[in-house]
């Protein structure tokens, strides 16, 4: 439905020393708004709770529950290029968030003139974190683009490597 025109949301920061954080996640589900957390505080959250390494398994598990499952209705992430690899612990912990919806914001642009394998690596995982395995897993993307385009810039390239990695790159 539509907002009416004075409604105003709520906005919470997670900051400060590790015991105020989950009270600040608390109040923010149970009132709605806007939950502002750093990428490493998300993660820290979620894999030691918010008491560090000693945090009881029931706290560590209400703070997964009210971060990542159900997760918020809508999940923006600023500097989206700090998910670019599946394999670090920020990005593990970010992708398990269930969302209805996600949002990648990024102020480093692709080279579209000339892509490489760490640009298109980039560009796949933060479209992956958007919409799970629309170009697929990482090895069907790299085969249906990284290395296409990749043969289709060397120097000796063949004709038919140099079509396909244009047909690749638009």
């Amino acid at each position: 439905g539509k907002c009416p025109a004075r409604t105003r949301l709520e906005i919470f920061m997670v900051e400060g020393n590790q015991r105020s954080r989950l009270p600040t996640v608390q109040k923010w589900k149970d009132a709605g708004g806007v939950l502002i957390i750093g990428y490493e505080a998300f993660r820290n959250m979620c894999t030691k709770g918010c008491g560090g390494r000693d945090m009881a398994e029931a706290d560590l598990s209400e703070v997964q529950s009210l971060l990542q499952d159900p997760g918020a209705d809508l999940l923006v992430c600023d500097e989206a290029h700090t998910i670019k690899n599946d394999k670090t612990s920020v990005t593990t912990e970010i992708k398990k968030a269930k969302t209805r919806r996600r949002i990648a914001l990024t102020g480093s642009p692709l080279q579209a003139n000339l892509p490489s394998h760490n640009n298109l690596t980039e560009y796949y995982h933060m479209v992956d974190f958007v919409r799970p395995n629309i170009l697929g897993n990482t090895k069907q993307f790299n085969n249906r683009f990284v290395n296409p385009i990749k043969n289709g810039q060397l120097a000796d390239s063949k004709k038919e490597d140099v079509q396909t990695m244009k047909k690749r790159t638009l």
